[in-house]
C-alpha cells in the first residue's frame, strides 16, 4: 500500500439480498434460420407454451439468484451450468402463428422453468453457451488478472 493508508474492512451489509447496485443490462442473442442442408432449422421448433423462440435476452445474476442456482443443483456441475442458464434468460421473443411476441420469465410464476423445459435441446445448448459469454471473463482478462498477483506479507 502506498503512503499511509490503512486497510479497512468492508462493512458487513447483513444477510445476501438481490438488490445488485447495477442496471438491468439485457443481452440479445438470436436464433438462427438455418434451414438449409446442414442446419439445425430450430426456427421449425415450436413449444407448447412460447411458440417459435427466435430471440433469447439474457441477464447478469446476481450473487443471490447464484446462490439459489447454486443450491438448486445439489452440488452437480452440470446442473449448476443448466440452472445458471436457465436462469439468465429474462425472456423470449418468439413467433405465435406468425405474430411476433415478447414472454417474460420469472422463476416465481414458473414461466422460466417452463419456457426451459420446453426449449429444443440445441437452443438451451445456445443459452448455455451465451451464459458463459456474457458471465465468465475471456481468457485474455483471466491471464491479465492473474498476471497481476502480488504477494504481500503484513
Amino acid at each position: 500500500m502506498a503512503g499511509n493508508a490503512r486497510s479497512q474492512a468492508a462493512p458487513q451489509r447483513g444477510p445476501l439480498t438481490d438488490s445488485a447496485p447495477r442496471h438491468t443490462v439485457i443481452t440479445e442473442f438470436d436464433i438462427p434460420n438455418d434451414a438449409g442442408p446442414g442446419g439445425d432449422n430450430l426456427w421449425s421448433e415450436t413449444t407448447k407454451d412460447f411458440g417459435s423462440i427466435r430471440t433469447v435476452g439474457m441477464r447478469l445474476l446476481t450473487p443471490l439468484v447464484e446462490k439459489h442456482a447454486t443450491a438448486a443443483s445439489k452440488g452437480d456441475p452440470l446442473q449448476l451450468a443448466f440452472e445458471l442458464a436457465r436462469r439468465a434468460v429474462a425472456y423470449v421473443k418468439s413467433d405465435v402463428g406468425g405474430a411476433a411476441e415478447q414472454f417474460d420469465l420469472a422463476e416465481q410464476d414458473g414461466s422460466a422453468a417452463a419456457c426451459w423445459a420446453q426449449m429444443h435441446p440445441r437452443i438451451r445448448a445456445l443459452v448455455m453457451q451465451a451464459n458463459a459469454m456474457i458471465a465468465v471473463p475471456n481468457e485474455r482478462t483471466q491471464e491479465a488478472f492473474m498476471a497481476s498477483r502480488r504477494i504481500i506479507v503484513a
